[in-house]
């Protein structure tokens, strides 16, 4: 599965300071002499200026440097993945990793594959990991939350926002990370609309919550769901506002 390469830049873009796009002129990094640009890209095959990034090659291998020509990443790597923050994914021999700067492993093993994202409203990022058949989750730390059980597992577009899950063969947002043991789940329907005006169809959204086992275990009946706290959840349905608890009972 193709996700890393062709979404390098893109990631980067929506870091929201790093464009995404290669600079096009050739001058040298700011606070860097012509002898040391010449000195340091002698050194390698080719060397892709981004602002903030400089991507090296070497023999077939990649690795990346800052402007300042402090490496960031060694080169050792077969192919570099998303970029988001201080996190990394990097691909050798035996699969991908999630790295920090300086090739520090985090990941506790190789991923046939590996999407790094950020959820859009929450400082959480959202990690998922496939060994080619299933999908899973892990944390920033590498350590991991979901058994690989989801069927599959795409990013936004801009790697930031609400990822989209497979789940048991139906289709989901996940739009909140897991609080207290579970995420919100959104599932969306088109429907006839019967308004007079209007186009023939609207769409409905149904919320549900999904456990660290990446089973349903609420399912998508509410028109709205907030995050657990406490133990309970606010929810809406059919214009009611209620409040239930882990198991889909209304409390008080």
């Amino acid at each position: 599965m193709i996700r890393h390469t062709k979404f390098l830049l893109l990631a980067l873009f929506l870091l929201g300071s790093v464009p995404c796009l290669f600079s096009q002129d050739k001058d040298i990094p700011n606070g860097i002499s012509s002898r040391q640009w010449s000195k340091f890209t002698g050194k390698y095959d080719e060397v892709r200026r981004m602002e903030q990034y400089l991507i090296v090659v070497k023999d077939g291998r990649t690795g990346l440097f800052d402007t300042l020509l402090n490496e960031v990443l060694p080169v050792k790597y077969r192919e570099l993945g998303y970029l988001l923050d201080n996190l990394f994914t990097v691909r050798d021999e035996q699969g991908w990793w999630l790295v920090t700067k300086g090739g520090k492993i985090l990941s506790k093993k190789a991923y046939k594959d590996m999407l790094l994202g950020k959820f859009s409203k929450e400082e959480q990022y959202f990690i998922a990991v496939s060994d080619g058949v299933k999908w899973g989750l892990i944390d920033e730390d590498g350590s991991s939350i979901t058994p690989l059980r989801l069927d599959n597992v795409e990013l936004p577009v801009f790697s930031f926002g609400y990822p989209s899950i497979t789940l048991d063969g139906e289709s989901y947002m996940m739009v909140s990370p897991f609080v207290e043991g579970l995420s919100v789940l959104l599932k969306t329907e088109w429907i006839e609309n019967t308004e007079e005006h209007g186009p023939p169809l609207r769409q409905v959204y149904h919320y549900g919550f999904m456990d660290e086992n990446c089973r349903m275990v609420i399912p998508c009946e509410y028109d709205d769901a907030d995050p657990f706290k406490n133990g309970r959840a606010m929810v809406s349905k059919s214009g009611k506002y209620f409040t239930i608890d882990k198991t889909g009972k209304v409390v008080e």
